[in-house]
């Protein structure tokens, strides 16, 4: 050091101001200056010079936090504590918000909140510590030290992180015996989700906050994403919760008998009103009107249960949007075994392997004919799904054992079997729950009449006739 070395210099040069060269007889020691005094001027002097010399000597050689001096080793403990406190409170207030997201109408579980306290207590001795010793890398251009940091903390710290968190987690949890296969089933998926979104904001974070506010910004940007997190949560429920409504809306609307003539639209629009103000009434007593009108009266339905799904409703509606087309209700009969996987997946047209009319998923435009597909569980009870199909604007004759470029049907005119190809086009919207026990043949002259058989053939020239006065309705009108 400059300054300290000329101080040196001029100490020695005053010391040889004071003693007389080699050879000479000492003066007289004036009377105004006392040698001694002098003396221990001196060694005081030299005494502070090798203590400053020292004192920077310590500076750059411990690290921060272990300072010689008690003042700067309190500082560093005090700032190390609010970290602490800092990460653990904001990673509580984090929990609070993501489970006020998750369970609705029911407080937070305060078992939770103290694990997340007591990991953000770690993340906070740990976060401080890291941020002190990237604080301490060469200095170059601040674009370069923040990219710099930034890669370190990508590469190091957050793979690091991830895998502790799961790890802590699971066994504050109580699941220490699964906290390795914990990290090994969700680590990637959680380093991912930290490489995403909160990328830009750990740049953003490095480059301007200084060093002592960086966990407390950390802690922030972790209880920021969950608040956006839940804004997000909230808004898919609002969401589903339209796509309810559409839903009730669509298959109002499409509750019109697919036989009856364009002119009872207004039909449609009165049930759309009546599903408005009695949802559940309207919708099941258009179910039960369409079911027996080609099912006999002594069939007793136990329950009409509506089906929301709004994965499958928003693919159907997306088909309807690339390709609108005229919306029917069909029935789909099925097997008990059957009937979760449907009422989860939809008809999925892959996993049929027989059919007389093509390889498909098969619905019926009646319950009667539906019905003969519908087998009995062990108490009798039989399950049919009421199903909106888009027909589309092409319809060709399906072929045994052959898969159908477009819908197909057993006929082209007044058709009573449809075979889809594509399972968007198809949305199962209510389950019949219904008994065909105990139903007695008719005798009719030398042989039985069927009831099932008897009605399906009343429906039949039933809608025949509508569809003949449909035509001649459109002929006159163009």
């Amino acid at each position: 050091m400059p300054g300290k070395s000329l101080r040196v210099r001029r100490l020695s040069e005053l010391r040889d101001d004071l003693e007389p060269p080699v050879g000479e007889a000492p003066e007289a020691a004036s009377p105004s200056l006392d040698t001694a005094r002098l003396e221990e001027d001196l060694q005081g002097m030299r005494q502070l010079l090798t203590r400053g010399l020292w004192d920077s000597v310590l500076a750059n050689v411990m690290p921060r936090g272990e300072s010689k001096h008690p003042a700067r080793a309190a500082s560093g403990a005090k700032l190390l504590q609010q970290d602490v406190a800092t990460a653990a409170t904001l990673n509580a207030a984090s929990d609070t918000v993501a489970q006020l997201s998750e369970v609705k109408d029911r407080k937070p579980c305060a078992a939770r909140v103290l694990r997340y306290m007591g990991f953000g207590s770690l993340d906070g001795f740990a976060g401080h510590h890291w941020f002190e010793a990237l604080d301490m890398l060469p200095k170059h251009d601040s674009v370069i030290d923040t990219a710099q940091k930034v890669l370190a903390d990508s590469l190091v710290y957050t793979p690091c992180w991830c895998a502790c968190f799961l790890f802590v987690m699971a066994v504050l949890e109580g699941r220490a015996a699964e906290a390795i296969s914990e990290v090994r089933k969700d680590f990637w998926e959680l380093l991912t989700g930290n490489y995403g979104l909160t990328l830009p904001f750990v740049a953003l974070i490095y480059g301007c906050s200084p060093v002592r506010y960086q966990v407390a910004c950390f802690a922030l940007l972790t209880l920021a994403y969950t608040i956006a997190a839940l804004l997000k949560v909230r808004f898919d429920r609002r969401i589903d919760s339209w796509l309810d409504s559409l839903c009730e809306f669509y298959q109002t609307l499409a509750l019109v008998d697919p036989w009856t003539p364009r002119r009872s639209a207004r039909l449609a629009v009165l049930k759309v009103m009546t599903a408005v103000a009695f949802p559940g009434a309207a919708v099941d007593c258009s179910v039960q009107k369409l079911f027996f009108d080609s099912m006999p009266d002594p069939v007793e339905i136990l329950s009409v249960d509506q089906v929301i799904q709004p994965r499958l409703l928003k693919r159907f509606l997306a088909r309807m949007a690339e390709e609108p087309a005229s919306v029917e209700v069909t029935f789909h009969g099925t097997r008990p075994e059957f009937v979760k996987q449907i009422l989860n997946d939809g008809l999925d047209p892959h996993l049929c392997v027989t059919g007389n009319y093509g390889f498909g998923a098969y619905v019926a435009t009646h319950a009667g004919v539906a019905h003969q597909y519908a087998y009995p569980g062990e108490d009798g009870s039989r399950h049919m799904c009421v199903t909106l199909a888009a027909v589309g604007a092409r319809l060709v004759k399906g072929k045994e054992r052959e898969a159908p470029s477009t819908t197909a049907a057993d006929r082209l005119i007044n058709p009573t079997q449809y075979c889809f190809t594509h399972e968007d086009q198809l949305y199962v919207s209510h389950l019949i729950t219904y008994r065909a026990t105990d139903i007695q043949f008719c005798r009719t002259g030398g042989g039985f009449q069927d009831p099932f058989h008897t009605k399906l053939r009343a429906a039949l020239r039933a809608s025949e006739k509508d569809e003949k006065n449909e035509n001649k309705r459109r002929v006159e009108i163009f």
